[in-house]
């Protein structure tokens, strides 16, 4: 019964959500409080964990969830540095104290590799296994691996697409200040920018094949790629107003609008399941297509 109500979002952890990250293979959801705390949600067998204590710091985005290594990635800005938890005990695995001013985590696709960007250093490629530093990347913010092409994103000041050897396919010129989420299709890479628009990118020419310009005081802070229906999802917001929030669809090939849905004011959601069903800190589980509940 406990498992039921989780899924039709009656049930949540025993603190107050913040924050909500989806797993390496996104079939299952991360949920923290504030700081510290956190809990798992399987989308596919639809059980809780329990509460695990981490010591990530809020603010950024500092946790990452692998299935692969069934461990959650905890990042602290200064004190505590970067932990590696099991994610079944809860018990730390690995801790890195010297890696401070950590203000981002992405993890690789096959959710074995840490891309942690420091705060006035280059960015740290850590081995989830042991905690060891792979490389360090220079002029690099974040880092996005494709799951349908062996490319990768790397944004920073001059951001741009790389084969899987490191070798420069294309620079993308952003138009704002900053990037807030990115996404793949098959040939095709889609990002937003800061009070600026959603643009698709061809990953082998860098050509811009459409943007999408949100309203005044608009732009999309998440993104995701629905694989069954071929479309690209995003959650538009009004940072002006604070108005609800918007689950909206584009079509993958011209980036025709589909439809619009208001979802209300989570403080946080991320796409899984393949982009299918989005997940709110409302512990709200949507379909993509509907935004009806799942």
């Amino acid at each position: 019964m406990k498992q039921e109500q989780a899924y039709r979002g009656e049930y949540t952890p025993d603190f107050d959500i913040y924050e909500v990250v989806a797993s390496s293979t996104a079939r299952r959801v991360l949920f923290s409080a504030f700081d510290n705390d956190v809990a798992i949600y399987d989308l596919v067998t639809k059980a809780w964990s329990p509460t695990m204590h981490t010591t990530f710091d809020f603010g950024g985005e500092r946790l990452a969830l692998s299935d692969e290594l069934d461990g959650i990635l905890a990042a602290a800005y200064a004190r505590y540095g970067i932990a590696f938890y099991s994610s079944t005990t809860g018990a730390e695995l690995w801790r890195r104290k010297d890696i401070k001013k950590t203000y981002h985590v992405t993890l690789s696709r096959n959710g074995t590799t840490a891309y942690c960007a420091i705060g006035g250093s280059s960015l740290v490629v850590l081995d989830l296994h042991t905690g060891n530093t792979i490389d360090k990347i220079r002029d690099a913010r974040a880092v996005y691996q494709s799951e349908c092409d062996d490319v990768s994103f790397i944004e920073g000041s001059r951001s741009r697409l790389i084969d899987m050897s490191g070798q420069l396919i294309t620079h993308i010129k952003n138009t704002s200040f900053a990037y807030l989420d990115v996404t793949f299709a098959p040939g095709k890479v889609c990002h937003s920018e800061a009070a600026g628009p959603v643009r698709c990118i061809d990953i082998q020419t860098g050509k811009e094949l459409w943007r999408y310009q949100p309203d005044s005081g608009n732009h999309i802070l998440k993104l995701g790629y629905d694989t069954q229906n071929h479309q690209f999802v995003g959650i538009e917001y009004n940072y002006q107003e604070a108005e609800s929030k918007v689950l909206i669809r584009w079509s993958e090939e011209d980036g025709i609008l589909h439809s619009r849905k208001k979802i209300g004011t989570p403080s946080d959601c991320c796409f899984a399941l393949s982009g299918g069903v989005l997940v709110t800190t409302d512990a709200q589980f949507l379909d993509s297509a509907s935004a009806n509940p799942v």
